[in-house]
């Protein structure tokens, strides 16, 4: 069964839009029963954290009961080492561009000042239970976001364009959805912009979402290792 474009867009949206209203409904109930919701205001990060991962993790599996042949292929079981070797050769340049971001100070300080700005956690605040629920976060949104980015979207695209075309276009999108999460700033389209063009090539590669997960997990993994290196040197 191939999703629709509804599907595509609602799906989207609740996994950019709902943490916000779910928050506040939990901190209104708890209210409403009498529950001191001052304490819960101290990990406040932790239950935004915990509640997006719900949200991803519910989101995910419900597209892969409806959808998983289309999104994964239906040769998964016999080639998935094909698609985990064409993942691994997309991943390649992102470890190249890492390497370089670390080596390189003006790249470096760029980087430590969009870190320091991201909307759902801080990184000089944060708990270590929050940053261990943000690994998990960003691993779950690597599998939802390459399925809905690649999976469908791109899919949908190759019904009017080219591959290049759909690639970039995909692309495109999924950079500016990482704008909800991230300060504005042209660092994060082009990065984000970069991840979603080598997560598109091993799609179309193999036709299969598993390819694209690898580099994106190794990006957000990647993004998570530099979090807590910035947390532990003690920057501000």
């Amino acid at each position: 069964m191939k999703p629709s474009i509804k599907i595509l867009i609602f799906y989207v949206l609740l996994y950019l839009f709902a943490v916000v209203p779910l928050t506040v409904a939990l901190f209104y109930g708890l209210d409403f029963v009498g529950y001191n919701v001052k304490r819960l205001a101290t990990n406040l990060s932790e239950i935004i954290i915990a509640i997006q991962i719900g949200i991803t993790c519910a989101l995910s599996l419900a597209l892969m009961r409806k959808h998983f042949d289309f999104l994964f292929g239906k040769r998964l079981q016999k080639d998935y080492l094909r698609f985990i070797k064409v993942g691994m050769r997309w991943t390649v340049p992102l470890l190249v561009l890492h390497i370089m971001a670390f080596l390189i100070p003006n790249i470096r300080e760029n980087l430590i000042h969009r870190y320091s700005s991201i909307k759902m956690i801080s990184i000089t605040d944060a708990t270590n239970v929050a940053l261990i629920l943000f690994v998990i976060l960003l691993s779950m949104a690597a599998i939802f976001e390459e399925m809905i980015f690649r999976g469908i979207l791109i899919q949908k695209l190759l019904q009017i364009t080219n591959k290049t075309v759909s690639i970039f276009v995909s692309a495109g999108l999924f950079s500016l959805s990482h704008l909800i999460y991230s300060s504005i700033s042209l660092d994060t389209l082009i990065s984000s912009f970069f991840v979603g063009v080598l997560c598109g090539f091993a799609y179309i590669s193999t036709g299969s979402c598993l390819a694209a997960f690898i580099p994106h997990l190794f990006n957000n993994l990647m993004c998570v290792g530099f979090i807590w290196m910035l947390r532990y040197s003690g920057v501000n």
